[in-house]
């Protein structure tokens, strides 16, 4: 599916974020077979009533935007299909596993932190999805979706790529992965 298509499923408007999260119960809604890397804790605070308190604790300079354009409730029932179907890992993913299961035919979809990529001394978060398209020695080749800049096959070192999903930790871990059919 194409991310108009998910758009559209996920009832997202212009104005408003998507999560991964969101992506990743479309995925399971369609029947596809996946893995989210997830903080159960934060997950389960987060869908208990507890989201903006996390969002607080999590990047306080960006919460009152994050506020403004988050679909609260279509975050809460995403999550609560990724919890409820167990479609989920707690594990930290680190570059070395994803460049494993790249070359395993997965696709791989992770939020990355524009300030990190752009080395960008702005403390809010820049959040956006890539789409890893492979791998160098020490590189990750990412399509950038979004929001600016989109395009295909940039090249960041793994280090700085590992920041830039490091820096998106809300109640996930920055990843998710798209398994072959079986």
């Amino acid at each position: 599916p194409s991310f108009e298509q998910i758009d559209r499923a996920i009832d997202r408007h212009s104005s408003q974020y998507t999560y991964l999260v969101q992506i990743a119960a479309y995925f399971v809604e369609q029947g596809f077979n996946i893995q989210y890397f997830l903080n159960e804790t934060k997950a389960k605070k987060f869908v208990n009533g507890k989201d903006k308190q996390l969002y607080n604790e999590f990047r306080p300079e960006s919460a009152s935007l994050i506020n403004r354009f988050t679909n609260y409730q279509a975050v809460k029932n995403a999550l609560e299909t990724i919890l409820k179907t167990k479609n989920y890992s707690t594990r930290v993913p680190t570059i070395s596993f994803l460049e494993d299961i790249y070359y395993r035919d997965c696709i791989i979809i992770c939020s990355l932190d524009n300030s990190v990529i752009y080395d960008e001394d702005d403390q809010k978060l820049r959040g956006h999805h890539a789409i890893i398209t492979g791998f160098g020695s020490n590189s990750v080749v990412y399509h950038n979706v979004g929001p600016k800049n989109a395009a295909p096959d940039i090249k960041v070192s793994k280090e700085k790529f590992q920041r830039a999903v490091e820096k998106t930790h809300l109640f996930d871990y920055g990843v998710l992965v798209v398994l072959p059919p079986k």
